[in-house]
């Protein structure tokens, strides 16, 4: 019997050491003095009106030199109202990315979309600021440590219904071209109130502009790689109001045949870590699945345009990614391994042979 309890004892150690390597990487390892990412503001917000939504992207680097494992983390982020009196909970707001792991010397992309609050005290601008954090324990409470963070400022958006919006003309250009060939689109823009104007285009494939300034006549420049049928439309906006889309204007894209599956995209998929090419990886280009060779390496045939790539291999990362071909190219994805349980295996071996040994003793074998 003491033997029994003794062993029992030993397993109970073993299961509390085993589960020191599986609790969460960021308590584990990240301290509250530690700088661990840093972020880039990636868009302009556009103006906004109380009650509204506004949407911002961002890019987030790790930053931080692991000098041992774990090698990646999730980065945390919330959006703070720079205008509104009072302090605000530290640990409070924060939305997670937990799914999305980002590794030592990586950079990751994030959107967060929030409301405009009413009442704010700056008059005609709103002022928030995007923050950063990763998260440690501080037990028995998780905490949050402020990495980085960016001030953003947005004006305004005035209801005056004083205000008439802007409007476009018909939109000219031509009515048909062949793949590759750039074409050029125009439209007058209106104002009656006398405001400038900016102008954003749709160019039917996806394609949708920035802001730019008319200045009576609003033009775009744009090269179709598909053959196919595309409605372009164009929006304007003054100081106050942003106006309707255009009627569509159809431009038909044909192939003089120069480019039916004359290009040869090579994909090369390897490890991250070690370099080496994985060969079975399902790599799929519209709508077209193959498997890489031994070196890694398979070869498309396709017409010259844009095409989803995605890259799928047992034990790694997906990879999905829109990519433009217009010339035979060769694309080289590194994949990542993915984040298993550390010393799962190990203790399901353990406990399998304690259950054998425990059998085999009360069987006095």
């Amino acid at each position: 019997m003491k033997k029994i309890i003794l062993i029992l004892f030993g397993f109970m150690l073993v299961i509390t050491v085993f589960s020191g390597c599986i609790n969460n990487e960021e308590m584990a390892v990240l301290g509250p003095e530690e700088d661990i990412f840093e972020i880039t503001m990636l868009n302009s917000p556009d103006d906004y009106s109380i009650g509204g939504n506004l949407q911002l992207t961002f890019e987030v680097a790790n930053i931080y030199d692991y000098s041992s494992p774990p090698y990646a983390t999730s980065f945390f982020y919330r959006v703070r109202d720079m205008d509104m009196s009072g302090t605000i909970d530290p640990d409070e707001g924060w939305q997670s990315k937990t799914s999305d792991l980002i590794y030592e010397g990586q950079k990751k992309t994030g959107t967060i979309t929030f409301s405009i609050p009413g009442g704010n005290g700056m008059g005609n601008s709103y002022h928030g600021r995007l923050e950063i954090s990763h998260k440690y324990s501080e037990h028995p409470y998780i905490k949050f440590y402020l990495d980085d963070y960016m001030d953003f400022t947005v004006s305004y958006k005035n209801p005056d219904s004083s205000n008439h919006e802007p409007t476009l003309g018909q939109i000219s250009g031509p009515s048909s071209a062949m793949i590759g060939d750039p074409v050029n689109f125009y439209v007058n823009t209106y104002d009656a109130d006398g405001d400038s104007v900016d102008v954003r285009w749709d160019m039917g494939d996806g394609t949708v502009t920035g802001w730019k300034r008319g200045g009576g006549v609003s033009s775009i420049t744009h090269t179709y790689y598909t053959a196919g049928s595309y409605s372009v439309k164009a929006q304007p906006r003054d100081n106050h109001d942003t106006g309707s889309w255009t009627p569509g204007k159809t431009i038909e894209i044909t192939d003089d045949g120069s480019s039916s599956n004359n290009l040869d995209i090579t994909i090369k998929v390897k490890d991250k870590e070690t370099d080496e090419f994985l060969k079975n990886s399902v790599v799929v280009i519209n709508s077209v699945s193959k498997n890489t060779n031994e070196d890694g390496t398979v070869v498309f045939s396709v017409d010259s345009g844009t095409y989803k790539v995605e890259i799928n291999k047992e034990g790694y990362s997906n990879y999905n990614e829109i990519h433009t071909f217009t010339s035979d190219t060769t694309l080289t994805v590194a994949l990542t391994k993915s984040q298993g349980i550390p010393g799962y295996e190990l203790l399901t071996l353990f406990f399998a042979l304690f259950v054998a040994v425990l059998v085999l003793r009360f069987r006095g074998i």
